[in-house]
């Protein structure tokens, strides 16, 4: 049997990084038969239930250790891993999870990430070194690439390919109609629903004050119906609760969490999608809206 372990940014209650996983796990036993696979969680309870996998905690070394040691193949990703805008801490845990990978002699592969920015030279040294010794590399735009070239990654060593969670199926309506009902929101016939999946940490952003302009032109010349929808629950509900506070009844919003199929089908329920965040673009492409 392949032991397959997985490391990414799982079990942070981000819908695009778990759209992710459901991909990769999807496409990996759909091919392969004999095949067990080990995902690095915030979460793994949550993670083992939601998937049908095992699952260690990503914060335990001796746990890492364990799984690395136990593995045939450590992937690493998909989403923006490889990156030192948001965290400068991050970029360096995959890597030291890579380079324990290598210790123990086990293949590693770069699945579909979107690598970048990397502004600290000493982290595009390290991202370099790193990605040299792996035996794939799969990035999921030409940008990726050519900044892995740039830092001195070989160029046919390289594969540009789509994000995995394009590969996700739709799913059905009555889903999403349900939370919506739950959550508080009753569409109204002949009345256009836009959902927005922002991206946003603080409150008292320019963005948030133009987005709440925005969004009363859009009731006031269109009547349209307002869904505020978080992608990320942890960094976008502030933002969200904000905008609520400001705008009042005029605006609906998700309050609880939701696992990748169900906000695929909430978003399916939508006339048109603003969407900040790659992924909940994605699930809008997915769901034809």
């Amino acid at each position: 049997m392949i032991q397959i372990l997985i490391s990414g940014y799982y079990g942070f209650n981000n819908i695009g990084d778990e759209s992710i996983l459901r991909a990769v796990v999807d496409n990996l036993q759909g091919r392969l038969s004999d095949i067990e696979i080990t995902v690095l969680s915030q979460n793994p309870e949550s993670t083992a239930q939601r998937y049908g996998v095992h699952s260690v905690n990503r914060k335990s070394v001796k746990a890492i250790i364990s799984a690395i040691r136990k593995c045939d193949l450590l992937i690493s990703g998909g989403g923006s891993l490889l990156q030192d805008v948001t965290s400068k801490k991050s970029i360096l845990y995959y890597l030291i999870i890579m380079w324990a990978a290598f210790f123990f002699k086990k293949k590693v592969f770069i699945y579909s990430q979107g690598i970048g920015p990397i502004l600290s030279k000493i982290n595009r040294r390290l991202t370099a070194a790193t990605l040299r010794r792996v035996h794939g590399v799969v990035v999921r735009d030409d940008a990726s690439k050519e900044l892995l070239i740039e830092i001195g990654v070989r160029g046919d060593k390289i594969i540009v390919t789509a994000d995995p969670v394009l590969r996700i199926k739709k799913a059905e309506l009555s889903v999403g109609r349900q939370i919506l009902e739950r959550e508080g929101f009753a569409p109204v016939d002949g009345r256009m629903t836009v959902g927005f999946a922002i991206r946003e940490k603080k409150t008292d952003s320019n963005f948030v004050d133009e987005l709440c302009i925005s969004i009363r032109r859009l009731i006031e010349e269109y009547q349209a119906q307002i869904v505020l929808i978080p992608f990320h629950y942890s960094e976008d509900m502030a933002v969200i609760e904000e905008i609520k506070s400001r705008l009042g009844d005029d605006v609906s919003c998700i309050r609880h969490k939701y696992l990748s199929n169900e906000m695929l089908s909430i978003i399916g329920n939508m006339d048109i999608l603003v969407g900040v965040r790659l992924h909940a673009l994605i699930h809008a492409a997915i769901m034809d809206v």
